[in-house]
């Protein structure tokens, strides 16, 4: 009973000394998986970084070429699209960009057509203003032969 005992115990520090080494090995996965989390969470925070850094420099190239095309314009022209200019300069985008230039050049197109339109209308009066229709007519109260006339 007593071989049996020391059998006993021997197989019980055998099983010990296989589960602390596992216990070991176990802590050292877990070693890793904390560094592999660190590592991950500091490269998540490095993209996030340069994902805002990208974004600012969009932003800032956007700007850019708003305030390119605007110079192109009257202060006139560009009070049309003052409200989306503003909200450009706190949200600029490609697509904000391409509606604000094309809503002045909308009104410039528009202002143009309504100028050649006066000036056509005007030029219609005046055409008509400088025809005598009656022109070739005697005056009934005039001595005038129709041989003056001719």
């Amino acid at each position: 009973m007593n071989s049996q005992l020391q059998t006993k115990e021997e197989e019980v520090k055998e099983v010990n000394a296989k589960l602390s080494e596992k216990e070991t090995e176990l802590n050292e996965v877990v070693q890793q998986l904390k560094d592999v989390e660190g590592k991950l969470e500091a490269n998540e925070k490095e993209l996030e970084s340069l994902r805002a850094f990208k974004s600012e420099v969009e932003n800032k190239e956007l700007v850019n070429e708003l305030n390119t095309k605007l110079s192109n314009f009257t202060d006139d022209e560009k009070d049309v699209a003052k409200e989306k200019i503003e909200t450009f300069t706190k949200e600029p985008s490609k697509e904000l960009l391409s509606e604000i230039v094309n809503e002045i050049n909308s009104a410039i197109a528009k202002r143009i057509i309504e100028e050649r339109s006066k000036e056509q209308n005007t030029r219609s009066s005046e055409i008509n203003s400088d025809q005598d229709i009656f022109g070739d007519i005697q005056e009934p109260n005039t001595t005038e032969g129709i041989e003056d006339l001719l």
